[in-house]
């Protein structure tokens, strides 16, 4: 009976662990832009939203923008980018 409480209580803890090991690694890994375009692609974009990041770590200052591939990391400091923003509605993509 003493050997199953323990493995049990083992078991219990090896699943804690590991629950609290995904949640953290969530956290963690936080995809963002390292790099960014300033070539013209405005006529690629779709949807009339965009999102700001901020510079942290490895991630640069970016306005993230929807073309037909997915989601664009462009320069904030671009002409084209303050146009296109200038237009719309800021937002979470």
């Amino acid at each position: 009976m003493r050997i199953l409480t323990i493995t049990l209580f083992l078991l219990l803890v090896c699943l804690c662990a590991l629950t609290n090991r995904r949640r953290h690694a969530k956290k963690i890994y936080t995809p963002c832009c390292i790099h960014h375009t300033s070539v013209n692609i405005s006529s690629d974009i779709i949807g009339d939203e965009y999102e700001k990041q901020t510079a942290k770590g490895a991630c640069v200052e970016a306005i993230i923008l929807r073309n037909s591939y997915g989601k664009v990391c462009a320069d904030p400091e671009a002409e084209w980018v303050k146009e296109v923003i200038a237009n719309m509605t800021p937002g979470n993509l």
